[in-house]
């Protein structure tokens, strides 16, 4: 997506928390920054309208090796990820990560089962996801919890806390 693209998205938004998106891509793509930055995490859950989520800040995913130039505002978080070219998609003429990346993404970064469940089947009501994919979701979502109750249970294994604390 080309900053002019991002331009016309800002210049005809009147919800200042859509504004500050576009300005955090538009921050990364200064001074030919990376190509493939997109709104990732929480921020893409905002822009697709998915759950209830409020980020605080603008999450923005950017290649491993991107070089940014300039200082990195304190409202911006990045995250360093080579994605790949079905991961990435847009919205409203603004980059993003696609439904699923962005599903995923946010629930290994928050593990807000909440909202997770929420953000699934806000993305089928919406039309955003089919079937298979609401099934891996899913199942990534159950696969997930797993795996933290069993680091959760290792832990108190390791430092003696007892089962019922």
């Amino acid at each position: 997506m080309g900053s002019s693209s991002c331009l016309f998205a800002l210049c005809f938004s009147t919800n200042p928390q859509r504004q500050s998106t576009v300005v955090g891509v538009l921050w990364t793509q200064a001074s030919h920054g990376p190509e493939r930055t997109a709104l990732s995490h929480e921020t893409a859950l905002l822009v697709f309208g998915l759950s209830d989520v409020n980020p605080a800040k603008v999450h923005l995913t950017v290649p491993k090796r991107a070089r940014l130039r300039r200082e990195k505002p304190n409202w911006i978080v990045i995250h360093r990820v080579d994605l790949a070219p079905h991961e990435l998609t847009e919205h409203e003429g603004v980059p993003v990560t696609t439904v699923e990346r962005t599903i995923t993404d946010f629930f290994t970064s928050t593990h807000r089962f909440d909202l997770v469940r929420q953000a699934i089947a806000d993305a089928r009501r919406e039309g955003y996801s089919d079937m298979q994919q609401q099934t891996r979701l899913r199942r990534a979502l159950t696969h997930h919890s797993h795996n933290l109750a069993r680091e959760v249970t290792n832990h108190k294994a390791i430092h003696g806390e007892s089962k019922a604390s």
